[in-house]
């Protein structure tokens, strides 16, 4: 799993230097953003950094989303060129031969694995519910509660975006 995480890491750090639309960077960077919010996640045994990473930057590629559609929102999309091709393809041919011998390995060991990632999981999810953290939670959720709800009123409806309507 780690293999392919890290290979795919790699792939999509070569897709973004050669994709030149904004709607496509961002794609490829979301998806990075998840590959390596499941690359942490994998490798430590506390998954809280992994999801504050997440949730930055898919509120940070909210904001760039809004920009571009406002800024540019016609701008036609090209197709994949050739040398992507030949980046992606033997890529998803070593993916399709590492899966037979990873699919070999996994199933003698899937026993083992799963009792014990039950364990982690919900360990880790009692965590926060407990005395000294849960008053954390709870008062970080309430004032990003109220955050949400002071943003929506600050905010002018009838300003509107930044592209003018048709």
């Amino acid at each position: 799993m780690l293999k392919f995480l890290m290979s795919s890491t790699i792939l999509f750090s070569l897709m973004m230097l050669f994709s030149s639309h904004p709607m496509s960077m961002g794609l490829i960077l979301l998806i990075q953003t998840t590959l390596i919010t499941l690359l942490i996640s994998s490798i430590s045994s506390y998954s809280w950094l992994s999801y504050i990473l997440f949730l930055i930057m898919i509120g940070g590629m909210m904001v760039l989303f809004i920009y571009m559609t406002s800024l540019a929102s016609n701008e036609l999309f090209k197709p994949m060129n050739k040398f992507m091709l030949l980046i992606l393809i033997p890529y998803i041919t070593m993916n399709i031969l590492m899966k037979n011998e990873m699919n070999l390995i996994f199933n003698n060991t899937k026993p083992m694995l799963t009792s014990s990632i039950k364990y982690d999981i919900m360990t880790s999810m009692n965590k926060i519910f407990f005395i000294p953290i849960n008053l954390i939670f709870i008062s970080t959720a309430s004032y990003l509660f109220l955050t949400l709800i002071a943003t929506v009123k600050i905010t002018n409806i009838k300003s509107g975006p930044l592209r003018m309507k048709n």
